[in-house]
């Protein structure tokens, strides 16, 4: 993961640049590799498993899926992809390179997978389930 320049902007009335950063492609970025699961095994583009880190089967993305494969939105019904309501991004003062303001956003999901000698579970299509998302913030405020 990586932030990158988007454009200049504002916060508060202070002069920023802004930075965005996403989850990145494993798939076809030859920087990111080592973060496939196996050598020969990649997520698409947007997905990062954290399976060994917790223990449990968790893949993290955007929330709503914004910036991954398409693949994984046309698994799930309900779910829409908005810039300003699921990206991550950083404000930064030019001069100082101060962060102003911050958010971070982050879905956990959790794959399924067809368990034929579950009858509850044998007709299931293999996809990526949203559980839920969370955001941090942080932003200058003045104090009085």
């Amino acid at each position: 993961m990586g932030a990158k320049y988007q454009r200049p902007s504002s916060y508060k009335g202070i002069k920023t640049n802004y930075y965005t950063a996403n989850l990145g492609d494993m798939s076809k970025n030859p920087e990111e590799k080592c973060f496939c699961p196996t050598p020969t095994t990649c997520h698409k583009k947007g997905i990062f498993d954290i399976t060994k880190c917790t223990g449990a089967p968790i893949w993290l993305s955007l929330p709503h899926f914004y910036e991954t494969d398409p693949f994984y939105l046309s698994q799930v019904e309900g779910l829409s992809p908005e810039m300003e309501k699921h990206q991550i991004f950083v404000e930064f003062e030019p001069f100082t390179g101060t962060p102003l303001a911050a958010r971070k956003r982050m879905q956990f999901n959790i794959p399924i997978h067809k368990i034929k000698k579950i009858e509850l579970m044998r007709d299931l299509p293999d996809a990526l389930i949203p559980i839920f998302w969370i955001e941090e913030s942080a932003g200058y405020h003045k104090l009085s």
